[in-house]
């Protein structure tokens, strides 16, 4: 069973909380939003975990595969919360 180093150990930790803290929070606000910036506001949502791959790898906090497929499940569960599950 592969072990965790410190780098990975601390990437999922921040891909995690930051999809934790996020969401919730979208949720609760999304209705302050001004309607006109809404969209915009939601892909920076769902884009904001592609940059944090995008980082985390550049830096070598994590192989790019692995933050590749990591990015790619944190946008598609940011994108069914914000554009599927809670779209006004």
């Amino acid at each position: 069973m592969p072990h965790l180093s410190l780098y990975e150990f601390i990437y999922y930790g921040l891909v995690i909380a930051s999809l934790a803290i996020y969401l919730p929070l979208y949720v609760k606000r999304r209705h302050d939003i001004i309607p006109n910036r809404r969209n915009s506001s939601r892909w920076g949502i769902v884009g904001s975990f592609g940059v944090i791959g995008i980082i985390s790898a550049a830096i070598g906090l994590v192989t790019w595969q692995a933050a590749l497929l990591t990015s790619i499940i944190a946008c598609a569960i940011a994108y069914y919360v914000v554009f599927v599950k809670y779209k006004d």
